[in-house]
């Protein structure tokens, strides 16, 4: 079989797949699918599997999604080696570092797909429990400042609400504001390319749906993020840094300074 097109990819998915799950050209440079799924991360975000063709195969994959932290930011690693260990053999699939992976031909293509979305929502649930408080505080406090600040400025805010994006999946806005249809999605300094691809699929899926303005908001407070973050999101969002939060709350928002 020569290697498909992407889109051949996707219609060739679209055969063997749930009608639950939505599969798209989210990303074109590697000839990869994401297949949006009905399963959840414990924040909320959509799980997104992605399939490419290689050497033959279908690779299935989370891109490293359910994997919300590194190894170095959980405490306790003997528990974190034995859930993976007990992950890779209930689903069968490959648990590495950086990602959830498994093969696939084309006729057990949809029910890898489920296999790898269960095991990194598993993945992700195990490694919620066992990462440090701390760690989950540093996260958060970013979108604190982001909608503490949204509230002075008089703008309404509201905090994880459901929003339907077009394949039908109820996403989690992490900032919504209601009165402009606003989705913010604030990306910490310490925020890997999890979070990046995730932020990504959601608004790949939102894009498409009700017109909401999709911001990605950028923390540049200890200096300027990655280029690769910006030159990804800016396909499916305006790409807002918060050194300049003032400028674009006036000039997106109409806020004044409080």
């Amino acid at each position: 079989m020569n290697a498909p097109s992407a889109q051949e990819i996707r219609d060739l998915i679209l055969n063997f797949v749930s009608s639950e799950i939505e599969c798209e050209v989210l990303k074109t440079d590697d000839g990869r699918i994401g297949c949006l799924t009905p399963l959840e991360y414990p924040d909320g975000d959509a799980v997104v599997v992605w399939v490419r063709y290689l050497g033959g195969l279908f690779e299935v994959s989370d891109a490293g999604e359910g994997r919300l932290e590194r190894l170095g930011a959980v405490g306790d690693k003997k528990a974190l080696k034995d859930a993976t260990e007990r992950l890779a053999e209930t689903w069968n699939v490959r648990v590495g570092e950086d990602r959830i992976a498994a093969d696939a031909n084309a006729q057990n293509l949809g029910e890898c797909i489920w296999r790898v979305a269960s095991a990194s929502t598993q993945m992700a649930s195990t490694l919620d429990t066992l990462r440090p408080r701390s760690a989950v505080a540093r996260e958060d406090e970013f979108v604190q400042v982001v909608a503490r600040t949204l509230t002075e400025r008089k703008l309404p805010v509201e905090r994880n609400s459901k929003l339907a994006g077009r394949s039908g999946h109820q996403h989690s806005a992490t900032i919504f504001v209601p009165s402009s249809e606003a989705v913010i999605e604030p990306i910490g300094q310490e925020a890997n390319w999890n979070r990046v691809n995730a932020t990504y699929a959601k608004f790949g899926d939102l894009a498409q749906a009700n017109g909401f303005q999709l911001y990605s908001l950028l923390d540049d407070r200890q200096g300027s993020p990655e280029q690769e973050i910006e030159s990804m999101l800016v396909q499916v969002s305006d790409v807002l840094t918060w050194t300049q939060h003032d400028q674009w709350l006036r000039s997106a928002f109409g806020s004044r300074d409080t």
